[in-house]
């Protein structure tokens, strides 16, 4: 909601103390804005129990998560002023969304903070801009990645063995009743195709299980990963190759976090010596990666290439439709926080 209809709405020196607080400084990081991905302001103000709110000072709102906005106060003071004498003096609207417009086109080329990321991004891998809030641990994600590291370790050994008796075999799909289908999610190629799966998989999971609750979150991971190697069957039936990866149902991932997380915004390093590096929003970002995929598919059909771009197809089709149903489901819509209101 806007300042200006929570003046209205709340008790206005409320809705004040939550602005100056956060554009003193002191307050601490939030999520990035679902609306322009400046990274928020976490502040706290009073309430039974007390609220810690999410503001952006660049879009001048204020974002809710469930039952946040009941328990703050209503009933304005009428003998207060609207505005302190702080506030008043701050700097014209007009001013400010000025500022931060040049502040975002400014740090398109900054450097994140992290020293991971610079190693993420040798690898050509996205990160995240900025530092984000989770209200929950993502255990399921977690989970999931120990188990698929495990696994796929443990048969490094004897890689071709496992991959021969357990990776999908489009002509032979329906070997044991189809179960190949599931247990191909858990066989990677060597350390690097698992370290490459697994950190998308980290990157965009823990945002996406926020967003649907555990449960869902495995179900559309799975259903996308059984979903993809059932395109790659259908399409490309007599391959003799073995399938295997977990890259389907992590597509899956990658193109919920897209459509529910647009305006997120992604940064990729193109040069480590001038430590420059280019910002992506996420819906772009996944533009592109369809765009590679949709090439990668003509160069699978044509017997050029040995990775499955239509299971990433068909993965990523899973995570379009699981975020229509999600969002004409009642969820919150587009643009708003995971679990926000």
């Amino acid at each position: 909601m806007g300042l200006g209809l929570l003046r209205r709405s709340l008790d206005p020196s409320l809705v004040t103390h939550a602005w100056i607080s956060a554009r003193s400084g002191e307050a601490g990081a939030g999520r990035p804005c679902p609306m322009c991905g400046a990274p928020m302001r976490l502040v706290s103000v009073p309430g039974v129990p007390p609220v810690a709110l999410d503001v952006c000072t660049v879009c001048e709102l204020i974002w809710f998560d469930p039952a946040e906005y009941e328990v703050l106060p209503r009933q304005p003071r009428a003998a207060e002023p609207l505005l302190p004498p702080e506030a008043a003096a701050a700097p014209p609207i007009a001013e400010v969304r000025g500022g931060a417009e040049r502040r975002r086109r400014d740090g398109q080329h900054e450097p994140p903070g992290e020293w991971w990321k610079y190693l993420a991004g040798l690898f050509g891998m996205p990160v995240e801009d900025g530092e984000e809030t989770l209200y929950r641990p993502p255990w399921a994600t977690w989970a999931l990645a120990a188990v698929t590291s495990l696994l796929s370790c443990a048969a490094f050994p004897h890689l071709a063995y496992w991959v021969a008796r357990f990776g999908l075999v489009p002509a032979q799909a329906a070997r044991y009743a189809g179960a190949t289908f599931v247990t191909s999610f858990f066989l990677h190629a060597g350390v690097v195709h698992l370290a490459a799966n697994m950190y998308f998989l980290m990157i965009f999971g823990d945002n996406v299980e926020e967003a649907l609750g555990a449960a869902h979150y495995l179900l559309l991971v799975f259903l996308a990963a059984v979903t993809g190697g059932a395109v790659h069957a259908a399409l490309d039936p007599h391959q003799r190759v073995p399938v295997i990866g977990a890259s389907a149902g992590i597509a899956g991932v990658v193109a919920f976090y897209a459509c529910r997380f647009p305006r997120v915004r992604l940064k990729f390093l193109w040069s480590l010596w001038l430590r420059r590096w280019f910002t992506l929003p996420a819906w772009a970002f996944f533009a592109i990666w369809i765009a590679v995929q949709a090439a990668g598919v003509v160069g699978q059909l044509r017997g050029h290439s040995s990775v499955s771009a239509l299971g990433h197809v068909g993965g990523a089709s899973i995570g379009v439709l699981f975020y229509l149903a999600w969002r004409f489901a009642g969820d919150d819509g587009p643009g708003l926080p995971a679990g926000g209101e």
